[in-house]
């Protein structure tokens, strides 16, 4: 009859020898549970969390689901119970409540319909005692938008000198992050595009923090793409930061509609902290020429130097001791002992914590004119981090013993130096408060 009627066409043996391999597959209720799971997650597995199948075909999936997958009992199903489910004569049943849970119920009496009996019941119990019927949708409680702030009031970790510091703080407002949160779809994405494109007069260059997103569907990306290309028609660029390895959609999606321009417009950063340095370094080169120069810095230049007389200087500068370091070279090892002060000539060192997974966290970046593990001055105690020299550095090195005899020889000399140095501590704690209450 299928034949007649041209809804099968070719040669059934192929699909039915696929379909009797699908029925003999042997599965329990857990692999039944992670099954419905892993389209409930958007065709990710809950458990490995690898992607079993990609995003955009689990709509489709669900569609059917929701349409048939309960036989002839799928209407009264879907108006009942109100979620995607397949059944299966053996008894099995799956059901997906997208975006938050799956269930896998498996009992081997069937009702008239070919379903489990039991399967129902309980599916019906749960849906109906946790109000969960996928039509009956709350209102959308809280904003996409968890928080926004600009340059001006959160820097990135990379510690700057008092010009460039002064730069961010009058004209770091036109850097502005949007941390997101939540499902992003039409209506949550365009709930942010109006707030952007409010502000896009203020707005030179712009963050979109993906960390906290749970999910991005094809509409928000369509949204995502033209605010792209509104910005970049306008030369400002837009950063997209947590967006790898969880929204691949968003990566794929741009690719097939920027084409070549996809290199060039869609800047991805891993976090925050990097896009905001990445934005501060663009709009320095532009306001500061000689920004980023890798010029060495002369000893005056030093803030640990501030207001030193000639003499002084010369004083100082003869108990320093020239030391080079390879790019990728670890100056300071976590746990060593604290007998140095380094004063930062040339290039720049970053500061880092080591995390789980052999992974290290960026604690600050330092560059040429700054001094770094000052701490051994106040408390002798063991280094609390790893320095590494980002670029081919150089320093003058400063030993606590040469710093203690100072004071015998020269003790105004070490009081000068001693003021500069809590001068410097107080500045990077006024930065850190400032920051600190962004968040409270």
């Amino acid at each position: 009859m299928l034949r007649k009627f041209d809804i099968i066409t070719e040669d059934p043996n192929l699909s039915l020898e696929l379909y009797f391999k699908q029925c003999s597959v042997s599965v329990n209720a857990r692999d039944l549970g992670i099954m419905a799971a892993t389209l409930a997650n958007h065709g990710t597995n809950p458990i490995t969390g690898k992607q079993a199948l990609r995003g955009e075909f689990v709509s489709s999936i669900l569609s059917v689901m929701g349409t048939c997958g309960m036989y002839d009992g799928a209407g009264e199903w879907i108006y009942k119970i109100g979620m995607p489910a397949k059944s299966g004569v053996a008894g099995g049943i799956i059901a997906v409540m997208p975006g938050q849970f799956g269930i896998g119920v498996y009992s081997p009496a069937l009702d008239p319909h070919g379903n489990s009996a039991r399967g129902i019941r309980v599916c019906s119990e749960i849906s109906h005692n946790f109000d969960l019927h996928m039509l009956n949708c709350p209102s959308i409680g809280r904003s996409t938008i968890r928080m926004k702030y600009t340059a001006a009031d959160l820097n990135s970790k990379r510690n700057r000198t008092p010009k460039e510091a002064q730069v961010l703080n009058e004209l770091g407002s036109g850097i502005r992050l949007y941390q997101l949160q939540g499902n992003l779809n039409f209506t949550t994405a365009e709930d942010v595009l109006r707030d952007v494109i409010e502000n896009i007069g203020e707005t030179e260059q712009l963050i979109l923090d993906f960390k906290r997103v749970l999910t991005v569907n094809d509409g928000a990306c369509q949204l995502l793409h033209d605010l792209l290309l509104k910005f970049s028609a306008d030369r400002k660029p837009i950063l997209f930061t947590g967006i790898n390895p969880r929204h691949p959609l968003v990566k794929r999606y741009m690719i097939s509609r920027l084409g070549k321009r996809f290199e060039k417009l869609f800047l991805a950063f891993d976090d925050n902290d990097r896009a905001l340095e990445w934005c501060e370094n663009r709009l320095l080169r532009k306001t500061l020429p000689s920004h980023a120069s890798g010029r060495r810095f002369k000893f005056a230049e030093y803030e640990l130097c501030n207001n030193f007389t000639t003499d002084e200087l010369k004083v100082f500068t003869s108990i320093l001791r020239r030391q080079s370091y390879r790019k990728g070279e670890t100056i300071i090892s976590i746990g060593t002992e604290a007998r140095e002060i380094f004063l930062l000539a040339k290039g720049d060192v970053s500061v880092f914590i080591p995390q789980g997974r052999g992974t290290r966290l960026r604690l600050t970046t330092f560059s040429a004119g700054m001094i770094f593990g000052e701490m051994a001055v106040v408390d002798l105690a063991p280094r609390s981090a790893n320095i590494v020299a980002d670029t081919q550095v150089e320093c003058d090195v400063l030993s606590i013993e040469d710093f203690d005899a100072l004071g015998n020889r020269n003790p105004v000399l070490k009081i000068k130096l001693l003021k500069n140095l809590n001068l410097i501590l107080c500045n990077r704690l006024r930065k850190a408060n400032r920051e600190l209450s962004l968040f409270y």
